[in-house]
C-alpha cells in the first residue's frame, strides 16, 4: 500500500508534459509519505511479549521433563523386571502417509514423521497420550498429548494400563540401547519392533 502511495506521488511530481521523466530535487521534498503510527509499536510489542512467554512455556516443560525423568530413574532404574514391552503396548494403526505428502498440507494437527521435524496434516489418526518412534535411521522417541497423525515411517504407542508416561520415560531411558540392540540391518538400520516388544 506504501509504495502505491509512494508511486503515485512520484507521478504527480513528474508530470511536467515532457517526453523524458525527469525528476527533481525540489519535486522529491515535496513528495507525502505516511508516518507510522503507535499501532505497528503497539503490535511489535505484542508480538514480542507472546514470543517471551513462549520461551518461557518451552524452558517449564523442559524443566518439568527433565523432573519426571529423575523420579523415573529413582523410582525404576536397577529395579528387577517383572513384565515385558508387550504387556502393556499398544500398538497404533500403520500410517499410510508418506513425509513428502504431509509437506505440502497445511492441516491443523502434528505429523510426526521419522526425523527432527514435525509438521501438519489436515485429519488426526490418533488421540491421546501417544509415543512417537522412528523405524528408520537413528533411534528417537518423541510423546504428544492430543490429535496427531504420523507418517509411515513413524511407529505410534501407546499403553493399555494408563501407563503412557512411564512408556515414554523407559524408552528415553533406553535410547542409546535402542540405537544400539534395536536398530538393525546392513544398509539403513530399522526398528525391531518384536525384539523391543520383548524387552523386559
Amino acid at each position: 500500500l506504501m509504495s502505491n502511495f509512494v508511486q503515485t506521488q512520484f507521478k504527480r511530481a513528474d508530470a511536467t508534459g515532457s517526453i523524458v521523466s525527469n525528476l527533481c530535487i525540489s519535486d522529491l521534498k515535496e513528495i507525502i509519505i505516511p508516518m507510522v503510527d503507535n499501532g505497528q509499536e503497539n503490535i511489535a510489542k505484542l508480538l514480542e511479549a507472546i514470543n517471551n512467554k513462549m520461551l518461557i512455556n518451552n524452558k517449564i516443560n523442559d524443566n518439568l521433563l527433565a523432573m519426571a525423568y529423575d523420579i523415573y530413574m529413582y523410582s525404576f532404574y536397577g529395579k528387577i523386571p517383572n513384565g515385558k514391552l508387550k504387556d502393556i503396548l499398544v500398538e497404533a494403526d500403520k500410517s499410510s502417509v508418506q513425509v513428502g505428502e504431509a509437506k505440502q498440507s497445511t492441516g491443523e494437527y502434528p505429523f510426526f514423521t521419522s526425523g527432527s521435524a514435525i509438521l501438519k496434516w489436515d485429519t488426526p489418526f490418533v488421540n491421546g497420550r501417544n509415543c512417537f518412534l522412528n523405524t528408520g535411521g537413528n533411534a528417537d522417541v518423541k510423546f504428544y498429548v492430543g490429535e496427531a497423525a504420523y507418517s509411515t515411517d513413524t511407529w505410534c504407542i501407546s499403553s493399555n494400563k494408563n501407563m503412557s508416561d512411564y512408556l515414554y520415560l523407559l524408552l528415553i531411558s533406553i535410547k542409546p540401547e535402542l540405537n544400539q540392540k534395536f536398530f538393525q540391518g546392513t544398509g539403513l538400520k530399522h526398528l525391531q519392533k518384536p525384539l523391543l516388544k520383548n524387552r523386559h
